[in-house]
């Protein structure tokens, strides 16, 4: 008799459990979520998986695969490794079984690093459910399309740093002599691309909001950053973009405003970025190495086009500094005609490692 009751609850408890099964994907939520998103090659980022039971009645079984790109090296121990990790030829992927109680989450995280320049697509991940007895499961997937985007390591040459020092040190030089802003003419919202010195602390404790003083000038003696990317040739991309880093972050530390222009397929978080207007800081920076991360290392329109939409923007009184692999012969021309445009002289970086500092002074 004892038996036939005991008999009777399991095949009660089968029963009952293959029906919770059935039901148990509506109520199951999944999500992830990165520490970083912009990052360095080789830096170690945080991936916080959780998925979350809803439901009043406990799960039994449930499978979370989570995929990532063939390029991303998993930073955890061996064991870990052996436990929850499977790799092939063009995909790795990570999974976890638990059992879940009601309104319960379970998360866990994941530590990964990208050592190449790129921008990486993750976010695919399916669920799986059934009873503990395995007799019925059923599965949901999805993709939540995030990305990480990896910034282009800085280029350390020597002899590199000390030209490009002297050329930007020269400049520095310049607009200690002649001081650019002579008039306010009025004040605009702080976009957090200003130096901290144009803040007026006046007006913003009048309107209760961040404004800078919105300068009039007789001489723009700052400077201007040229990615050149008309090339077929993808590895003088990848070094140009390492160079380009380096001349912004040298701008940085010297505190000088640069604006930046490009003829390639840089992209922005919300929009294309062929023109940056000039700013300073951490913001204006990372939005430059954002753009640089997400290129697919192409270019949208010539070198003289690009020059020619810079020339009909500005007064002859900026100084260039152009990153470029080698130009061709409407290149060479299209140089020339930006050098003999302004008073100063221009500094020419080729992606071979050449650095030519001239333009002819009016």
């Amino acid at each position: 008799m004892v038996w036939v009751f005991i008999v009777t609850l399991a095949l009660f408890v089968i029963i009952m459990q293959a029906k919770l099964a059935s039901r148990a994907l509506k109520h199951l939520y999944y999500d992830f979520s990165l520490d970083k998103q912009l990052v360095e090659p080789d830096e170690l980022v945080i991936l916080t998986s959780t998925i979350k039971n809803t439901a009043n009645t406990p799960i039994m079984y449930v499978g979370v695969s989570e995929f990532l790109p063939k390029d991303f090296n998993i930073r955890e121990d061996e064991k870990w490794l052996k436990k929850h990790f499977k790799s092939s030829l063009f995909t790795q992927n990570t999974s976890y079984k638990m059992f879940l109680e009601p309104h319960t989450k379970f998360s866990t995280k994941l530590h990964f690093s990208v050592p190449k320049r790129g921008s990486y697509k993750l976010g695919k991940w399916y669920i799986e459910t059934g009873d503990f007895l395995g007799f019925k499961s059923q599965i949901k997937s999805n993709e939540l399309n995030r990305t990480v985007v990896v910034m282009p390591r800085r280029y350390t040459s020597p002899i590199f740093l000390k030209t490009l020092g002297g050329f930007i040190g020269d400049i520095s030089v310049r607009r200690f002599i002649l001081e650019d802003p002579v008039l306010t003419k009025g004040f605009r919202d702080y976009t957090g691309r200003e130096p901290l010195k144009n803040i007026s602390w006046t007006q913003t404790s009048r309107m209760n909001k961040v404004l800078v003083k919105d300068f009039d000038y007789t001489v723009e003696s700052n400077v201007s950053v040229i990615l050149n990317m008309e090339t077929e040739n993808k590895d003088v991309l990848e070094k140009s973009f390492e160079m380009l880093r380096t001349v912004c972050e040298e701008l940085e530390n010297i505190h000088m405003p640069y604006e930046f222009y490009t003829n390639g397929d840089l992209e922005g978080p919300l929009t294309k970025l062929s023109f940056l207007s000039e700013g300073l800081g951490s913001q204006h920076l990372n939005l430059i190495l954002y753009g640089l991360g997400k290129s697919n290392l192409f270019f949208e329109h010539t070198f003289e086009d690009l020059v020619e939409s810079i020339i009909s923007k500005h007064e002859p009184s900026k100084s260039y500094i152009v990153v470029t692999p080698n130009l061709t012969p409407n290149g060479r021309n299209a140089l020339k005609k930006l050098q003999d445009f302004s008073y100063y002289d221009s500094c020419v970086i080729y992606a071979d490692g050449e650095i030519n500092i001239g333009g002819k002074r009016r």
